[in-house]
């Protein structure tokens, strides 16, 4: 790879190479009692000029599902082991990660009331451990949710959740207590699918006013075709940071948020048109999303983000392909003083190779841009980055 700009700083130093050497072992089982996916990378990657310290990173995917009972009683575990960003403000740079491991595990117990309803239990143990150790949380979690199908085509859920969530810092980050209850309504016929869901969420600290907060969600979703789809969705949830595994606002890669323990508000509205035919894939997905921090002291972290995105993937032979993607996304933190308003652009182009089974090219180049009110943050970068590819299956 060859970066202008691998720190994104706003007067940029000498350029960088970088080789990277990753391996990859993928594992799945898919039979009556056991259904598993593992998928594990170690990379150590190595920069010629010292613009960032040489380093070895890697990521583990793991879920399996074992039927004990098939039909009534399962048990699930999930691992997830990678890297998250330190500072959610700046941009994805080599100095701004950290380690995350998440495991998740736990039965699911499901009752057959009648030949209309039905009732699941889940229970679940989880934790997030950290290189901020200070984040670090266990959560024991437990939901219930009862299925009514009036219809072959309209059915009904109705949700109780509850969480406890434990901090190893918990003087810093007080540990407190979440209960969700929501009633979902669904319709599927043919090509088109609607979902309905509406409720509350009540957080409980220990020694604090208790804190209420509606949920939302709305999805449509219409297959035109057999190789089109138009799905639109709004959501409104309560979410909290240090158990929060999504994309960080950046353009370059999708590393994600966890640095804090902070609950906030999330409103998000979208639409995403996939098309898929022998010769391609065009994808594009715009959105809106509004993060609204609880605490008086984090609202200048409350950020409203628009983006759009577009891909487009052309089968140029039976060996070969071709993808242009564009982004646009715009990060507004108004509560800040000054007010911080991001614009990050990214163009690409992959053209990419298949020797027989065994060996692929991918050469990309791409061009990032943020521009910014805080003009640390603003910065370009092109990047040229050839991977060589064996695959053993």
């Amino acid at each position: 790879m060859h970066a202008t700009n691998i720190n994104h700083q706003n007067t940029p130093a000498d350029s960088e190479v970088a080789q990277t050497l990753r391996g990859r072992i993928s594992v799945i089982e898919n039979t009556a009692n056991l259904v598993a996916n593992i998928d594990t990378t170690l990379e150590a990657t190595r920069y010629s000029n010292n613009q960032a310290t040489d380093v070895t990173t890697g990521q583990l995917l793991g879920t399996a599902l074992w039927s004990i009972k098939p039909g009534q009683l399962e048990w699930f575990v999930s691992d997830v082991y990678t890297q998250t960003a330190l500072d959610p403000l700046s941009s994805n740079t080599p100095s701004n990660r950290q380690n995350v491991n998440a495991l998740t595990t736990g039965p699911n117990y499901y009752v057959r009331i009648n030949r209309r309803s039905n009732l699941a239990l889940e229970a679940r143990v989880e934790n997030y451990a950290y290189d901020n150790a200070q984040i670090d949380n266990s959560r024991v979690f437990g939901a219930s949710r009862l299925d009514y199908m009036f219809t072959s085509s309209i059915s009904s859920n109705l949700h109780y959740e509850s969480t406890q969530v434990m901090y190893e810092n918990n003087v810093l980050n007080p540990d407190f207590n979440r209960n969700d209850v929501f009633l979902g309504l669904l319709y599927q016929r043919n090509v088109n699918r609607a979902e309905l869901q509406g409720g509350y969420t009540l957080i409980n600290y220990d020694g604090r006013t208790d804190t209420r907060v509606s949920r939302y969600l709305l999805a449509l979703e219409n297959r035109r075709t057999r190789t089109t789809t138009i799905r639109a969705e709004y959501n409104r949830e309560i979410s909290d940071t240090s158990s929060d595994l999504r994309s960080v606002t950046s353009t370059d890669n999708t590393t994600l948020l966890a640095t804090s323990a902070l609950l906030y508000v999330r409103s998000s509205t979208s639409l995403n048109i996939t098309n898929t035919l022998s010769s391609g894939t065009l994808i594009l997905n715009v959105y809106k999303t509004d993060s609204d921090y609880l605490a008086d002291d984090t609202q200048d972290q409350d950020e409203t983000e628009k983006g759009a995105s577009l891909r487009n993937l052309w089968n140029i032979s039976g060996s070969s392909s071709l993808a242009i993607d564009g982004s646009y996304i715009q990060s507004s933190y108004f509560n800040r003083v000054p007010e911080r308003i991001d614009e990050d652009y990214l163009y690409g182009a992959s053209y990419i190779h298949r020797y027989g089974r065994n060996i692929n090219i991918n050469l990309r180049a791409q061009q990032a841009e943020r521009k910014s009110t805080e003009s640390a943050q603003t910065y370009d970068d092109t990047r040229i980055t050839l991977t060589l590819e064996y695959v053993s299956r």
